[in-house]
């Protein structure tokens, strides 16, 4: 039986094969391409309907990734009324590949913003792994700009080995500490660099223990700024809706004695006082002024979703 180009990423998806929120998103959308251009619809409704299809198993690979979800309504935004076949097939993939690369100019955008917050000399303390905070540290080192990074190993599944490895592949000073060390690595921190992977209307989803090292920043005297795209919104908190994954417990204790319950939250939510700034293809902003920008930028993501 062939398996549909939205099945087969969705699987590679859901067993974390691909990671990162871009990552994701960016695959999402070159399975709609495939499944568009494997389409033997006759009529611009089937191929729709097809599409909706793929979009739904799409995001069923990880329901907790906005940027994934509207991706895809993104491309499909716009798609209506249907004139004929060959002008819808040709509409959904020019968009598709315009937001592609329009993804990859706004992570050019974000990490140049990024490199330009680094201080010389400076200590950069950042958790997990965020491929827009490491292209923009490899930026600001290739700029000239000389530092040390103080980065955590992000248990159960240790992303922060993949952030020191590469950093230090482009010959810049990494200190990897324990996660619960966070006080001494923050320790003489003269920034903090996250990533997101939802912004809500009460704050930020990022890797969880990014709360705790934001609040211990302040502690410390350390900013704290995430970095993210925007379309990493996720419009269910405008409902009071904002959802963690929860994963499985066999990550932290794969044979727990009976009457010991293991609690594997994915994400934990910032609260906004704790963010010095937001840093989008938008500029740097802070998150009551990076909702508002995001209701002027993105008003289709406000909009009642189309099946």
């Amino acid at each position: 039986m062939k398996i549909s180009p939205a099945s087969r990423t969705a699987k590679i998806i859901s067993n974390l094969q691909v990671q990162g929120a871009a990552s994701i998103a960016c695959a999402a959308l070159r399975a709609l391409s495939d499944t568009i251009h494997s389409s033997k619809a006759a009529d611009p409704n089937h191929l729709l309907n097809e599409c909706f299809a793929a979009r739904k198993i799409l995001e069923s690979a990880r329901e907790t990734e906005p940027f994934l979800t509207n991706s895809l309504e993104y491309a499909l935004e716009g798609s209506y009324p249907p004139v004929n076949i060959k002008a819808l097939r040709n509409s959904l993939l020019s968009r598709i590949a315009f937001i592609l690369e329009s993804y990859k100019r706004d992570h050019k955008y974000i990490a140049d913003i990024v490199s330009r917050k680094v201080p010389r000399n400076g200590i950069i303390f950042t958790h997990c792994h965020s491929s827009t905070v490491v292209a923009g540290l490899v930026k600001a080192w290739r700029n000239g700009i000389r530092f040390t990074v103080h980065n955590t190993e992000a248990r159960p599944l240790y992303q922060g080995r993949k952030t020191a490895t590469d950093l230090s592949n482009a010959g810049i000073p990494v200190i990897h500490w324990v996660d619960s060390a966070v006080m001494d690595a923050m320790h003489h921190a003269d920034l903090a660099l996250f990533g997101c992977d939802a912004i809500y209307t009460n704050g930020v989803a990022n890797k969880v223990g990014t709360r705790l090292f934001c609040h211990a920043g302040r502690r410390t005297g350390t900013p704290s700024y995430i970095c993210t795209h925007s379309l990493k919104f996720d419009t269910r908190s405008l409902q009071g809706r904002t959802p963690i994954e929860e994963r499985e417990p066999d990550e932290i204790w794969a044979k727990a004695p009976n009457g010991v319950r293991v609690m594997n939250p994915a994400f934990d939510i910032l609260e906004p006082e704790y963010i010095d700034g937001i840093i989008s293809e938008q500029g740097v902003l802070s998150h009551s002024a990076m909702i508002d920008q995001i209701r002027r930028a993105h008003p289709w993501l406000f909009k009642q979703r189309r099946r």
